[in-house]
């Protein structure tokens, strides 16, 4: 399917690939106890509700903390966003946050505002420094997700979970943030692939730190119960410097 909007060539702005190729199949499977969408690639999806039952509790047993990435531009994050929700499309700054000293029984859940590009490449670029920092199959973080439809699909849906309205990406009134936005995100990304091509350090302490193998056995659904331990990312950095 086309992108609905003017194509950037004309307009001179530079911006991410869009795809707006709907996930093929939406059935229903379980991994790790999270119902994910079937045949949705290498990281799995799950949809808002299922990102709705996570934030509520249903899911408590399998993890202890979560974290939701948003890696859209600063501009549509400030326009609106998943509540406790981090706004983070860094490589590098993701690297420090979550591989310095991993965090032990973490749920970690990438969107962007449809979740076709910039989500997935960071999702991917997560689990790639995650392998890089272990002898395969092991994993810190075997839980990562992308909310399949993104920001747009959720807001839609569960606004009451959300701070805030929905700021497009390619919004006319922020035309100079988008560039300025789209080539700074453009450069992290070429920096931190450069960055790769030399050998991987070792994270700190990571005998002291649970590894996980991957992937994961499959899981079964559980009954709603009281959330226990739903925590988000408080780094002052991350609150009030937009990325």
């Amino acid at each position: 399917m086309r992108s609905p909007f003017k194509s950037p060539s004309k307009t001179g702005v530079p911006v991410p690939d869009l795809d707006f190729s709907p996930v093929k199949q939406k059935e229903l499977i379980y991994q790790s106890g999270i119902p994910v969408l079937e045949s949705s690639g290498p990281i799995p999806r799950i949809t808002g509700h299922t990102l709705v039952d996570i934030i509520t509790g249903v899911y408590d047993e399998y993890f202890e903390k979560l974290y939701i990435i948003d890696c859209r531009y600063p501009y549509e994050y400030e326009g609106g966003h998943i509540n406790g929700a981090i706004n983070c499309n860094d490589p590098q700054l993701l690297k420090k946050l979550f591989f310095e000293t991993p965090i032990h029984n973490a749920l970690i859940v990438f969107h962007c505002e449809f979740s076709h590009n910039r989500g997935p490449q960071m999702a991917s670029i997560f689990r790639n420094i995650d392998r890089d920092s272990n002898e395969y199959p092991n994993l810190f973080y075997p839980d990562v997700y992308i909310l399949d439809g993104g920001y747009r699909k959720f807001q839609g849906e569960w606004a009451d979970y959300c701070d805030g309205g929905y700021t497009m990406m390619l919004d006319h009134r922020y035309k100079n943030d988008l560039m300025a936005a789209t080539t700074s995100f453009r450069t992290a990304i070429d920096e931190f692939k450069n960055s790769q091509k030399k050998p991987f350090s070792n994270v700190e302490n990571k005998s002291a730190n649970v590894l996980f193998k991957s992937p994961m056995p499959a899981g079964f659904l559980q009954s709603p119960q009281t959330s226990k331990m739903l925590e988000y990312l408080a780094s002052p950095i991350l609150r009030k410097t937009a990325l």
